[in-house]
């Protein structure tokens, strides 16, 4: 029977420290900005409905739009997650995976670039909104706090892509 537990970890260097503290920051500002209001929709001037974007991908899914709803959740969600998640392994046994790390790491932050797409869609989303007569679009908090997490982990991903490169870890 082999072993499959993860390798003890190494000491880690003070800018690991850093880097893995602003992974933690990211994600707590991500989980609150797909949960927190990201869209307020007036219908009518009276009625006003807020969406989180987890509201938004299950709103998709309900309404039969489930193409939409999964490529939404895909780079909306899973793939940002993934990111944060393969951030802390590699800060934490990058030692114990050498090149197969390296090369997790390039090929996730080349998709990572795509995370932010889903804002896109949002504002894009906002102006056909505003341009009906009878429905205008605001956006909320969630927003900044989605990108402002998507933002923090991309720039800590480049902070432990130079970690992993780097021939030796102090």
């Amino acid at each position: 029977m082999t072993d499959t537990a993860l390798p003890t970890r190494h000491p880690i260097s003070p800018l690991q420290w850093i880097v893995e503290f602003f992974l933690t920051v990211s994600l707590l500002l991500f989980v609150a900005g797909l949960l927190l209001p990201a869209l307020a929709i007036t219908s009518i001037g009276l009625l006003q409905q807020e969406y989180s974007i987890v509201e938004g991908i299950q709103r998709f899914f309900n309404n039969g739009q489930e193409l939409i709803g999964a490529v939404v959740l895909f780079f909306s969600v899973i793939l940002p997650l993934a990111k944060i998640a393969t951030g802390f392994l590699a800060l934490r046994h990058w030692n114990h995976y050498g090149q197969a790390a390296r090369r997790t790491l390039g090929v996730l932050a080349f998709i990572s670039k795509w995370s932010m797409a889903d804002v896109f869609v949002l504002a894009l989303t906002i102006l056909i909104i505003n341009g009906q007569l009878t429905t205008s679009a605001d956006l909320r908090p969630g927003v900044a706090f989605f990108t402002a997490g998507v933002l923090l982990s991309s720039v800590c991903m480049l902070g432990i892509n130079w970690i992993v490169r780097r021939p030796e870890t102090a």
